[in-house]
């Protein structure tokens, strides 16, 4: 009697591992997926963007013509958005002023552009 008590509690432990085995099974299909899908959306690069589509760059020169502030400087790319997925810094140079587009988030590498100024 206590040889099937116990052959009982075994096969009990044995059902708990075979759906513990099953659940492991399907979480390692799951993360298959995602690595699949980790893969698929890797991060498009930024230069490549604007070069493919550069009509999408838009610069707005505005008020720095007067005021020479780079502030007033507005830079914005259609279908992307600023903060989000790329970020603007300037430099200033003698006759010139360099844009520097950083990618952000979905977004990688950089693309920079050269503006001259006339004095």
């Amino acid at each position: 009697m206590k040889s099937l008590l116990l052959f009982g509690a075994f096969d009990k432990r044995l059902k708990v591992l075979e759906k513990i085995e099953k659940k492991l099974k399907a979480l390692e299909n799951i993360e298959k997926k995602l690595n699949a899908l980790d893969k698929k959306a890797k991060k498009k690069d930024i230069k490549t963007f604007v070069k493919k589509a550069y009509k999408k760059l838009k610069i707005n020169l505005g008020s720095f013509i007067t005021t020479k502030d780079i502030e007033n400087i507005k830079i914005s790319i259609k279908g992307l958005k600023e903060g989000r997925d790329y970020e603007v810094f300037f430099r200033r140079m003698k006759d010139k002023i360099k844009i520097i587009i950083l990618g952000k988030g979905r977004y990688k590498g950089s693309y920079t552009k050269s503006i001259s100024i006339k004095k």
